[in-house]
């Protein structure tokens, strides 16, 4: 990924939220690993009651935000992580995807993690206009995107939506092949920018780990960009 910038438009921040993104490089994904045991282990506590995560102020910022776009009755992507962890416990996946989970689960925030190696352009955060389609993962047809969703994309390419569901884009998961992500924190009414930022640097600390050449950098994000614009690589000459 070249780019290090994401651009906020204005009907997003109309919304009462502050993006925040980060570049995690160098990473070794491994699909077992122990190093995680005791916060997994920690998190395996929701299972039975999760009740002190899911009534948060974060939770409840969530719930607002997808009022205000329009979907009250959507569940947030933080929320249902929660709620599965209680109903099932921990499952792990990857030593990165497992780190992400851990703060996804002791947060109740939204975050989308993405395979940054074949994103090159900056990162757009936009209202959808209508007929966007994504795949999510974990699912197996596309989803098609109501004006007034939210959504992020690179080049075009959608990366995550908030809208028919609350999910990462199949296309970008992170793989035992990834060796660099894109972390999104979108936020909500009741999260700052510093809190979005400290969700960063918490996934980045359990990544480092067991990945310990592991670096970090914060994205430069533009909140000044009209509604409609789309960000688009440069043709080359």
């Amino acid at each position: 990924m070249d780019s290090n910038t994401v651009f906020v438009t204005d009907d997003v921040r109309a919304l009462g939220i502050d993006p925040v993104g980060c570049h995690i490089r160098n990473l070794d994904v491994q699909a077992e690993t122990d190093a995680l045991d005791a916060e997994i282990n920690e998190i395996n506590q929701l299972t039975g009651d999760a009740s002190e995560v899911v009534e948060s102020d974060v939770v409840d910022g969530s719930r607002e935000l997808f009022r205000r776009l329009g979907r009250p009755d959507q569940e947030p992507a933080g929320e249902q992580l929660v709620k599965l962890i209680e109903a099932r416990g921990f499952n792990r996946n990857n030593n990165v995807v497992d780190a992400y989970n851990i703060v996804g689960a002791r947060s109740g925030a939204i975050m989308g993690m993405h395979d940054a190696g074949d994103i090159s352009a900056p990162i757009t955060i936009r209202r959808a206009e209508g007929g966007e389609t994504m795949l999510p993962i974990f699912h197996e047809e596309p989803e098609t995107a109501t004006q007034g969703d939210l959504l992020w994309e690179s080049d075009e390419d959608i990366l995550a939506l908030l809208g028919p569901v609350s999910r990462d884009a199949d296309a970008f998961k992170v793989t035992e092949s990834t060796d660099e992500v894109l972390l999104i924190v979108p936020g909500n009414p009741s999260m700052s920018e510093a809190d979005g930022r400290a969700l960063c640097r918490e996934t980045f600390t359990l990544i480092k780990r067991t990945c310990p050449d592991a670096e970090m950098e914060f994205l430069h994000v533009q909140r000044d960009v009209t509604t409609g614009s789309r960000v688009t690589t440069p043709a080359d000459d």
